[in-house]
């Protein structure tokens, strides 16, 4: 087979139970099985079934271009009694590498997070060997990218991935056998212990996809971007977030009580400061701070959420105002009018997570999410069980609040994957799965979105999950920015670094946090993240007391303001296996405007400058290959 051309072959095996796919860059999986485990036992899919334990199971194969197969299964229960589906393989075979060399990239592989097994960890890859690694992908919980690849530096990529999302995410374990490797892909989901499937009900798997070609990594997301957009309206695409920048409360906020530290005075005068300075920040985004203090338990640690109600529990009709009134005396609809006022508009924090001590719980203790094992999230934390009625309820009348009520028309979503996405949780109602509930969860708070607002999630960061993008204008990719010192500058980096790859900016929008003035940075290192930040190819928010800005902050937001345009997308060092730099130093914006390039020397030393001799944005002065970058600087220019 030639290996220049894109082409993917499927052909039939052990008697039509199991497949061989064999694709151009010399990537096959043979042998593969697909079925299901049912409470009857276990059923293959056939291209041509017949009914068979009271079911008939059908594989489905469409070949979308010469180099791009979709495949689902369906099962439909024939018999007049519930069947009980608790496994989906999708495709389980052994693969076939033609020489090599090959390696295989995962999100997993650069950082996972694990809410009971000691959260996050970092390796500073995305690549490992095959054969030479094995485990499991895809269950981490930063909702990871739905696919994995295998790559060959010579021969081409391969992408394993879904189309969908509706009820299960994909998971890969990858395990050797003597000199050989084997695949198991399967639709995992979580929640519930089995999907049930009710008499004449017909059931779906997710639409899985391959992806082949000789194209980089970067190509081939482009090219899974573009069979997305067909499927897809994602609100990205017209989102005011590519045209309208967002000053928020929580980064770079000095005063004496730390990022939480806000009342009614310090937003108006930031929103009176913004609305004179800088025509593209139209977004005034009050962060976690304003919510209603709460008595503190006596023993309980300290912290900031120690301190306060935490989320949609200050709806609870059983306290006086949802908010602090010392601190917000006119209330959170005041406010938002009086931010309109001004000129700006308004937008507001919020999670679903609740205090576990609080009164809303102690009165519906059954409205608590349960967790395998008798184990509890964290003191003093916890979170509803959305397939409860009444739970659903109560959330959509917090948002109905907030956004009808208030008079808020933009959303910063935080803390609110962990009820869906740790495998451990346990639902109240067994029909539904974690994602379908994640699913109708995002649903509910996109319907209150008005035209022209948007939805911004948080915590825990997408690692790069497109689906988040049917009902999120945007997705933070990093940690807080914070404080904004070096070490937080370097830690957001990487994560930038890496979860940008997977992002396009007319879908789901990156927000990589805050970009602003850290008074323990000097000029250059401020520059540095503005300059990762804007080459993330998302959206733009800045942060810190605009109406007390030392003349160098000013000047550094007034270049971002006047240099952040709407983007496709942004490229940086890593396109495949070959060696690469966290953060990344060299990145390329595409813009419909042109170009950018730009190069950050992350070094405690001198560094030789890379890009062609231009006027660095930043200085507009000139640089040229025979130029040194200081230690922590950047340089900023657009290509001809």
């Amino acid at each position: 087979m030639n290996k220049n051309t894109d082409n993917i072959n499927i052909r039939p095996s052990c008697g039509g139970k199991c497949w061989n796919i064999y694709t151009s860059a010399g990537w096959a999986l043979e042998n593969c099985r697909m079925g299901m485990q049912t409470d009857r036992g276990r059923s293959v899919a056939l291209l041509k079934p017949k009914s068979h334990l009271g079911l008939l199971h059908t594989l489905h194969f469409k070949r979308l271009s010469d180099s791009a197969l979709e495949i689902w299964q369906t099962l439909e229960n024939l018999s007049g009694r519930q069947v009980l589906i608790s496994e989906i393989e999708t495709a389980s075979g052994m693969l076939d590498l033609a020489g090599r060399g090959w390696m295989v990239m995962h999100s997993e592989l650069f950082k996972a997070e694990k809410y009971f097994g000691g959260y996050s960890y970092f390796t500073g890859n995305l690549f490992a060997p095959l054969p030479g690694i094995e485990g499991e992908f895809g269950l981490s919980e930063d909702t990871p990218f739905p696919g994995i690849f295998f790559m060959h530096p010579e021969r081409g990529t391969v992408l394993m991935a879904t189309l969908t999302q509706a009820r299960c995410k994909p998971a890969w374990k990858i395990t050797a056998e003597g000199r050989n490797v084997r695949i198991a892909a399967r639709d995992y989901f979580s929640g519930i212990p089995a999907i049930p499937l009710e008499a004449g009900e017909k059931f779906e798997t997710e639409r899985w996809l391959i992806l082949t070609g000789p194209s980089s990594i970067p190509e081939l997301i482009d090219a899974y971007y573009d069979l997305l957009r067909k499927r897809i309206d994602f609100p990205g695409r017209t989102s005011v977030l590519r045209e309208e920048m967002v000053w928020g409360s929580w980064n770079l906020n000095v005063r004496p009580g730390g990022h939480g530290d806000i009342d009614e005075a310090y937003i108006l005068a930031n929103a009176r400061a913004l609305q004179k300075m800088h025509n593209k920040v139209r977004w005034i985004m009050i962060d976690d701070g304003y919510q209603r203090r709460q008595p503190r338990r006596p023993g309980r640690k300290g912290g900031f959420f120690s301190s306060h109600y935490m989320g949609v529990d200050i709806f609870d009709p059983a306290l006086a105002t949802p908010h602090a009134p010392s601190r917000f005396p006119k209330g959170m609809k005041s406010l938002a009018i009086d931010i309109q006022k001004i000129g700006m508009k308004p937008a507001i924090w919020c999670t679903p997570l609740v205090a576990a001590d609080g009164p809303l719980v102690k009165r519906h203790p059954e409205w608590k999410m349960r967790i395998s094992g008798r184990r509890q999230f964290l003191d003093p934390t916890t979170w509803l069980d959305y397939s409860v009625p009444e739970v659903r309820d109560y959330t959509r009348r917090a948002w109905d609040t907030i956004f009808n009520q208030w008079g808020y028309k933009g959303l910063k979503l935080d803390f609110w994957t962990y009820p869906f996405e740790i495998p451990d949780v346990q639902f109240h109602d067994r029909t539904r799965t974690a994602i379908e509930w994640r699913n109708e969860f995002l649903a509910d708070i996109r319907a209150n979105v008005p035209s022209g607002g948007f939805l911004l999630t948080c915590c825990t960061t997408n690692a790069g999950n497109p689906f988040l993008g049917r009902f999120a204008d945007a997705s933070r990719i990093g940690p807080d920015i914070g404080s904004g010192t070096w070490g937080a500058v370097q830690s957001a980096a990487m994560w930038v670094s890496a979860a940008a790859l997977f992002y396009r900016g007319d879908c789901l929008l990156a927000d990589a946090d805050s970009i602003g003035w850290c008074p323990t940075l000097n000029e250059n290192e401020n520059r540095a993240w503005a300059t990762t930040a804007l080459m993330s190819a998302g959206m733009c928010e800045i942060g810190g007391d605009m109406a007390h800005l030392i003349p160098e902050a000013k000047h550094l937001l007034d270049d971002v303001n006047r240099c952040w345009r709407p983007a496709l997308k942004s490229a940086n060092e890593i396109t495949g296996p070959l060696p690469f730099d966290l953060p990344s130093k060299r990145w390329r914006l595409e813009r419909p405007d042109g170009c950018w390039q730009a190069q950050i020397n992350w070094r405690d030393y001198p560094l030789q400058c890379a890009l062609k001799s231009r006027s660095d944005f930043w200085s507009a002065k000139s640089i040229s290959p025979a130029t040194l970058l200081p230690k922590h600087s950047a340089v900023l220019i657009k290509s001809l």
